[in-house]
């Protein structure tokens, strides 16, 4: 889940105003399944052409994990996250499991959620906050 998940959020990466100017991203699209990885999470340097950005404090970071898993199946998922195959994965993990077993699981991604250095400021009903 979390390797595509990596890849979901570079490929859902917003594109400039005319779309046939092509998205805000520097890495081309032959490249993206292959710099779609953990890696690129990690390191501080974004691979954009241009950002807006935030520190985020605890409680933003928490906001940001549970929309990108949430604790239970939401009504929608919002823009660009139902595009994404990790997320599908994870709603059905989500339906399977009982719910101590999924908090194991949530426990897990956080670790993993937590160590990376840069995401998508996501907002209630979408991915990328492009405003």
């Amino acid at each position: 889940i979390l390797e595509q998940m990596y890849y979901d959020i570079l490929q859902e990466s917003p594109n400039k105003r005319c779309h046939l100017e092509g998205a805000w991203t520097n890495i081309p699209r032959a490249l993206r399944e292959q710099e779609g990885v953990e890696d690129l999470y990690l390191r501080p340097e974004l691979p954009f052409y241009a950002v807006q950005y935030i520190i985020a404090d605890q409680e933003t970071w928490l906001t940001h994990f549970n929309r990108f898993f949430p604790p239970e199946v939401p009504r929608w998922a919002g823009q660009n996250f139902g595009k994404c195959r990790y997320y599908h994965s994870y709603l059905d993990l989500v339906r399977r499991l009982p719910r101590h077993r999924l908090q194991l699981v949530r426990a897990e991604l956080r670790l993993k959620f937590d160590a990376m250095v840069w995401i998508p400021c996501t907002e209630s009903d979408r991915m990328w906050s492009t405003r």
